[in-house]
């Protein structure tokens, strides 16, 4: 069923004008590329924290014209190199 614009959902928002739901991804073969805002939602950081990474080249990133993304992949690598075990 098709909505017309005008129509409103359950909130009241516009159809026209609904949010997108979490993190930007795209699928890339099977592999799940973020935004930074997506980047950053998925290590719980700040957006800043992930420029930061990726300017000092601590994680890394795939560069589509001007904007970065980050596989999730290469951050679960992050997080795992980034593991101080327990001395005791």
């Amino acid at each position: 069923m098709r909505r017309n614009n005008n129509e409103s959902d359950e909130n009241g928002l516009c159809a026209a004008i609904q949010p997108r739901e979490g993190p930007t991804m795209a699928r890339n073969e099977g592999k799940e590329l973020l935004d930074k805002a997506g980047a950053a939602a998925y290590l719980n950081t700040s957006e800043r924290h992930i420029e930061r990474l990726w300017t000092e080249r601590r994680i890394a990133g795939t560069k589509i014209g001007r904007k970065v993304r980050f596989l999730q992949s290469d951050l679960e690598a992050f997080v795992e190199r980034s593991r101080v075990d327990a001395v005791r």
